[in-house]
């Protein structure tokens, strides 16, 4: 009777053991399970954060795209072109300021569009530009026999913050005329548009633009590009970059600015 009780005592014991690690195995899929999902809500609130802070900075973008200086400073130009009695220049520069408004509204719309809209826009620009500060500088596009521009993809108007500053701090303050070129180039997946110019340098533009200012609102649209750069890396883990070059001659003195921005054209933004 005493070894009845106690093998029933190990069979009992031996139930408890399974039960006890079939207990311990719901438990831990359960910790697997519970840790899954609030790894899974972490990372959706994340990219909700994200979508709704790339919502902000795009339209931020958009708001400096069509910032009332610009506006102001288009609405003198062809007021100057009317009291000179220049009806071509005046219809052309209003054509031209209209096709860019229009182009920037379009644009818009989209997260991603061809590069041939954003150079649609990227264009009107530099010609208004050029067209008010009469020939203070000449410019050039290239575009690389190997990118389709209505076929590839872009996040919209990333290149233009960087032409503006290299038009407005390095080319304006220039003694002379100076010269923009633009090179479109397409590498290993990798679309690389090449900025360069051949102004004042940007060490001897802040110095200028620290005096114009300090009393004054300083322009954000380098600021709002770097962060649209970040953010876009983060949300699809890629690899776009911005490298800046000061160009130097043979003395040491600056003689430009060479901007590099390289947009992964697989990326899904």
């Amino acid at each position: 009777r005493v070894k009845r009780e106690d093998d029933l005592y190990e069979m009992e014991s031996a139930e408890f053991d399974i039960m006890k690690s079939q207990a311990d195995l719901m438990l831990e899929q359960s910790k697997i399970v519970l840790d899954f999902w609030k790894t899974k809500l972490k990372n959706i609130n994340k990219k909700n954060s994200l979508n709704r802070r790339m919502d902000q900075l795009k339209l931020q973008a958009l708001r400096s795209q069509m910032n009332p200086h610009f506006i102001f400073n288009a609405m003198n130009a062809i007021q100057h072109y009317i009291n000179d009695n220049n009806k071509k220049l005046a219809n052309d520069y209003l054509s031209k300021f209209a096709g860019l408004m229009r182009q920037v509204l379009e644009n818009s719309q989209e997260s991603i569009l061809p590069i041939s809209d954003d150079l649609k826009a990227l264009k009107l620009y530099i010609e208004l530009e050029y067209l008010r500060f009469e020939n203070k500088f000449k410019y050039q596009i290239n575009i690389a026999d190997n990118i389709d521009p209505d076929y590839i993809e872009i996040p919209g108007n990333l290149i233009q913050p960087f032409v503006e500053n290299a038009i407005n701090h390095g080319l304006l303050n220039k003694q002379e005329p100076g010269m923009l070129t633009i090179n479109i180039t397409m590498e290993n997946n990798f679309l690389h548009c090449t900025i360069e110019d051949n102004g004042i340098g940007r060490e001897q533009a802040r110095k200028i633009e620290s005096k114009q200012y300090k009393y004054g609102h300083k322009p954000a649209g380098m600021s709002i590009t770097r962060d649209r750069i970040q953010i876009l890396n983060e949300m699809e883990n890629s690899d776009l970059a911005v490298v800046i070059t000061d160009l130097k001659d043979a003395a040491g003195s600056a003689v430009g600015t060479r901007i590099k921005l390289s947009i992964p054209v697989e990326a899904e933004f």
